[in-house]
């Protein structure tokens, strides 16, 4: 086990019109260093009829420094060279001080107004999780059907 993420936290919001807010939270701490490169980043994808409104990071080492990422720290990177995904980007950040011992946290939001209404939600990793927590609002009216593939 290099890394345990503590909290795994999705919140999505329809809206009356259709359009989808999501928001999420991810707190790791880091175990091992071979965690480092993949704990100490988050990067979110959108494309044609998706945006990234925020993205950032913190961590606090085990020394008790803290670190938070600035918008600057931001980078973005288009996802595939194909003629048909050329829209699928992603936006990525690095938080410093991502070492062994580091909780690194990260919060985000994004909106959609997607051509099929369903939501993904990974509750399970290839790291161990702590805590896992969904939210669903939905604009009266909405309803919603769940359905449960591969667990």
């Amino acid at each position: 086990m290099n890394a345990v993420i503590l909290l795994e936290e999705h919140v999505t919001t329809v809206k009356d019109n259709g359009d989808i807010v999501k928001r999420g939270r991810r707190a790791v701490r880091i175990l091992r260093p071979e965690a480092r490169n993949w704990a100490g980043v988050l990067q979110v994808g959108y494309n044609g009829v998706s945006k990234v409104n925020y993205l950032r990071g913190w961590s606090i080492t085990s020394k008790g420094q803290e670190y938070e990422t600035k918008s600057g720290d931001v980078a973005e990177r288009s996802i595939s060279t194909y003629e048909v995904y050329s829209d699928a980007k992603a936006k990525m950040v690095r938080v410093p001080g991502a070492d062994v011992g580091t909780v690194v946290g990260f919060e985000y939001e994004e909106q959609e107004h997607p051509y099929i209404f369903q939501d993904f939600w990974m509750f399970q990793r290839s790291e161990p999780v702590e805590r896992s927590h969904y939210e669903l609002h939905l604009a009266p009216g909405w309803r919603f059907k769940s359905d449960w593939m591969n667990r």
